[in-house]
This record gives structure tokens, sequence and C-alpha cells, in this order.
């Protein structure tokens, strides 16, 4: 499977970042090609192949893209006021897009829990540290689980709960379970 993922946001806010951490974190395979200047082309290794995701980096939203990120810096206001207003923007898309505050290890924070509250679906928000690690990995995955599901959130049955499913070869191996919030359980 192949994926494109428009990441959004001012300048220095971590954009760059948040791909390299995912590559030192060895979340991805080492294959990192630049394409130009804003297009990163990675790989993911999956209990299910291989799977490709293209990073687009940019300041404004473009098209034809699978998901989107917008990432602003809690130590800078204008980039949170800057990623609310392309909010819009992303919504008229009608593509799955998760909003991500970066740097909330760093002092001087100018974004505060109630900014956010009162600006952004909560939901849909994800504050991470790309100098920590803090994070890091729950943001692409919200993303996928909104891509992957077309929009409906799935959420955890219980924490650490693990189902046993049978690969290819036999072997046993153990996923998380996750089940939709619209159903009703018994």
């Amino acid at each position: 499977m192949e994926f494109n993922i428009n990441i959004i946001g001012n300048k220095q806010v971590g954009k760059k970042s948040y791909i390299g951490f995912l590559l030192q974190d060895n979340l991805m395979e080492g294959k990192l090609i630049t394409v130009n200047n804003n297009v990163y082309k990675t790989k993911f290794k999956t209990n299910n192949g291989l799977l490709k995701i293209n990073f687009n980096l940019s300041e404004n939203i473009l098209e034809n893209q699978d998901g989107y990120i917008l990432m602003f810096s809690v130590t800078d206001y204008q980039s949170f006021l800057d990623t609310v207003n392309k909010i819009k923007n992303v919504n008229k898309v009608k593509k799955p897009f998760v909003v991500c505050g970066n740097k909330v290890d760093s002092t001087g924070r100018q974004v505060f829990p109630l900014n956010i509250r009162q600006n952004l679906d909560i939901k849909n928000y994800v504050e991470i540290s790309c100098a920590t690690g803090f994070n890091t990995d729950r943001l692409l995955t919200k993303l996928f689980r909104k891509i992957l599901y077309n929009g409906i959130y799935f959420r955890p049955l219980a924490d650490n709960i693990k189902c046993p499913v049978i690969d290819d070869h036999g072997q046993i191996k153990y996923e998380d379970v996750y089940l939709p919030k619209n159903v009703i359980y018994c």
C-alpha cells in the first residue's frame, strides 16, 4: 500500500524533525528518499507487508493527498492561529486530518490547553515532542485509523487487550483489538 500524507505547518514547527524521528526510532525502515525539498518517501514495515508513505511538507494544502497532519509549535502562538485557519481549508478537501502541537517538552509554551479546547476538536488533536519522542507514534496511528476507516473513530476495547490471529505461516500473533465508537456493546 502507498499513501500520500501532507504535513502542513509554518516554518520551524518540526515537520522535518517528525519524519527524522520516525526513522531514527526505527519505526520506519531506513529508506528515505528526498524527491525535492518538500517530498520524502519512506517505507514502513508492518505485519501485512511493506507500507510506503510519501510525506509532502508544505505551508499550504496540497491536493490529491490521502490525509493531512496540521502541525504547529506550542511555543509559537502565531503558528497555532495559522493552523486553526488552515483547518477550514482542509475540511473543504474532505480528507482525514489530525492536528498536532509539537515541542511540548520546550520551555516558553505560548499555546495552552484552554486555547486548544476553544479552537480545536480535541478528538482530532495530539501533542507530541520530536525531541523526546513523546506521542510521535500516536500521531501517525491516529491519522491512519482515520484514513483506513474512512473517518470513523475507533477506540481500544481495553488497555493492552490482544486478539490471537494466525498469520500466513501458521504462527499465532497477537494484535490489538479495536471496536468502533458507534457500536452499542451488550
